[in-house]
């Protein structure tokens, strides 16, 4: 038909990185390809995503591994230039407030799922009434 637009849909960028953190195949490509040059990576490697990916892995499995903690320290401390000790502080102390972070969610979202299986509950039973009952007027 002439003059029509075909529209493709794709996913967002963001909603592609997301997706890729949550592969837990590319934690262990990362954790394979590992190098202790950070300065000599090639391309535009920042290391965000690889250090999400550790991350989702180590919230994930409750604990974060000693190795992927070194790496994370010593990641750290190249690219902000503080010390060795500073950056393994640090390490602990962001992970300690992704896991806290990660509890908050749950218990919310159990809160919010008990909420809303009251709330269909309560209308089931509302339902269930019998019609002239609920009317208000009294049976005989």
């Amino acid at each position: 038909m002439a003059g029509s637009v075909t529209q493709t849909t794709s996913i967002p960028e963001p909603a592609e990185k997301i997706a890729g953190l949550a592969d837990s195949k590319a934690y262990f490509v990362d954790v394979l390809l590992r190098s202790d040059r950070f300065g000599q990576q090639s391309g535009a490697f920042s290391g965000e995503a690889e250090v999400a990916r550790v991350f989702v892995n180590a919230l994930r499995i409750g604990q974060l591994p000693a190795a992927d903690q070194a790496y994370l320290a010593k990641l750290t401390a190249a690219r902000t230039g503080i010390s060795q000790a500073e950056a393994e502080q640090r390490v602990k102390e962001v992970f300690a407030q992704a896991r806290q972070t990660e509890e908050n969610v749950r218990k919310t979202s159990a809160r919010l799922l008990l909420w809303v299986f009251l709330s269909l509950l309560a209308g089931a039973s509302a339902r269930a009434i019998p019609q002239p009952l609920a009317a208000g007027s009294a049976i005989t």
